[in-house]
């Protein structure tokens, strides 16, 4: 007998290729860096301070200081960026300040884009962004103290024992951005003008830092808490362990560039 086999296999067909999601060409992303001019304000006042260490002699130095009022300083960006051009942006990164008062930060950002003139070539972005860091203000020298001064088991036996405050700062920076991106082979670079407003937000109780020598010429550094206990720290004679001689309150301006 003759006969037919139904169950011969027959050729599995080829895959088909999924289609291809086109790329948005608005997209960018990429590394930032960013130079300006930021306020730092030192509060123009008369400070008095009167620190007693922790030895059992209790020593102790009094110092009066005109405090000046610092203008500006140099401020530098850095991080990535990602958005879209016709939508979001967001940064991650760094941030910080030059100059009488030096300020390192984490810094982090978000905004929009918005296209303008015939072109569409020009980007105007609002921007908010956040930071917290750690700030630092000099308030000059103890000078030709008669007595050596004992912080933290760290004796100083300089002529000129240098003090700055420091403390933990949080600010909130609203800014304008004006773009200008420029296509690459894939995605774009971008030139950015900047310009906003700083406000403090946070601050925690600072510390005093002192830096001088040893007696054998070395130098030493220490740090202790502004408590009432050892620190009579006075700003046009209003007594505080709270209140800062410096503020980052103020506007700034800059240029950053994404690669």
């Amino acid at each position: 007998m003759a006969g037919f086999n139904d169950n011969v296999p027959e050729p599995a067909p080829e895959p088909v290729p999924a289609p291809k999601v086109p790329i948005d060409p608005n997209i960018y992303s990429g590394y930032y860096l960013g130079i300006g001019s930021r306020s730092t304000n030192l509060e123009e006042s008369l400070m008095w301070l009167n620190y007693v260490d922790e030895s059992p002699s209790m020593d102790s130095f009094l110092g009066e200081k005109a405090i000046k009022e610092q203008k500006y300083g140099i401020s530098f960006d850095f991080g990535i960026q990602m958005g879209n051009l016709k939508g979001y942006h967001f940064e991650l990164g760094g941030s910080g300040i030059t100059g009488s008062v030096n300020f390192l930060a984490f810094h982090t950002a978000y905004g929009y884009n918005f296209s303008l003139g015939a072109s569409k070539k020009i980007i105007f972005r609002p921007v908010l962004g956040i930071e917290f860091g750690r700030a630092k203000a000099p308030l000059g020298d103890i000078i030709n103290n008669d007595l050596y001064i004992r912080v933290n088991d760290s004796d100083f036996y300089s002529d000129d024992v240098s003090i700055k405050i420091i403390s933990n700062q949080g600010t909130v920076k609203p800014r304008f951005d004006f773009a200008f991106p420029f296509q690459k082979a894939e995605g774009y670079s971008m030139l950015t003008i900047t310009a906003g407003y700083s406000y403090n937000i946070y601050s925690n109780s600072p510390m005093i830092k002192f830096s001088g020598t040893d007696e054998n010429n070395e130098t030493l550094y220490a740090k202790e808490n502004l408590d009432e206990s050892n620190i009579d720290f006075r700003l046009n004679n209003i007594r505080s362990t709270d209140k800062l001689p410096f503020d980052l309150n103020g506007p700034f301006i800059g240029l950053a560039f994404q690669f």
